[in-house]
Parts: C-alpha cells; structure tokens; sequence
C-alpha cells in the first residue's frame, strides 16, 4: 500500500509540475509558428552570418527553430556528427540585417530548452549556437545548455 501511495503523489506531481512546463515549450513554438508565419529571407551577400551545432550525443537530431526579430529564419534538424567529424558539424546561414538592436530567439523541443539574446548590428556580424547536452559525462555532466555566441569577424569554422 505504500508503494501505491508513493506512485499516486508521484504522478500528481508529475502531471502539476512536469507535464505543464514541457506543454509550455511545444506551446510556445505553436504559438510562435502561428503569429510569425513571415520568413526571413537567406542571402548569400548579407550581412549576419549563422551557424548551428549540435554537441550532445544525447539528443540526436536536435531540432533548432530560429526566429530573429520575430521573423522565422531557420528551422533544421541536425545530427550530432560522428567518426572524425563527430561534434563538429556546422550548418551556415545568411542573412542581411538592417544596423541597430535585434533579438535572436532559438527553440528546441526535442532538446528541450528555449534561449533569447538581444544583439547589436552594425556591420557584419557572426553568431554560433550550439546545443549541449551530456547528463552521462563520467568528469561533469552537461545540462541542456543552449550557447549563442557573436563575433565582428569570422569564425575559425569558416
């Protein structure tokens, strides 16, 4: 009987606590999809230059939806990479962006975590992000961690 009791307050818990937050995630993206149906146009000679990674061996493919200035900009699925390769696959974008303050947004349901960074323009721009997640690494573990970096030169991928 105990042990029942125990599985019943678990599930409650479950179902109050956990279960909503990843509905607000899927949630969110819907309702991000549905108001911003506008694309932001690639281009070949912009001015912001993108690039996604997938790090985590625990979730592959992990999706990337990313939105700048509410504008849908980017929406893959990319695996982790593997033999000489692996962890350092690189998908590129480019984009022209007018100077000034813009937001970058990038959602990731399977890897179950949403990050937002203001950024400035002003002349050519690059931004890297990548997507962490290691919960199994024997020295530290790694949570779902989202990294949006941004450099006024090239990256060293490039």
């Amino acid at each position: 009987m105990k042990k029942f009791k125990q599985f019943v307050i678990f599930s409650l818990i479950w179902t109050c606590f956990a279960l909503p937050l990843r509905a607000d995630l899927v949630s969110a993206t819907k309702q991000e999809n549905e108001v911003s149906n506008e694309k932001l146009p690639q281009n070949k000679d912009g001015n912001f230059t993108l690039y996604l990674s997938n790090q985590s061996p625990e979730v592959s493919p992990v999706d990337f939806i990313v939105f700048i200035d509410g504008k849908q900009a980017a929406s893959v699925d990319m695996d982790v990479g593997s033999g000489f390769l692996h962890q350092h696959t690189w998908r590129k974008f480019v984009y022209e962006l007018p100077a000034g303050e813009h937001e970058i947004k990038v959602v990731s349901v399977k890897g179950d975590i949403v990050k937002k960074k203001v950024f400035q323009v002003e002349d050519e721009l690059w931004c890297s992000v990548s997507y962490f997640y290691d919960p199994t690494r024997k020295s530290r573990p790694i949570p779902r961690t989202l990294n949006i970096r941004f450099r006024d030169g090239p990256l060293e991928i490039e």
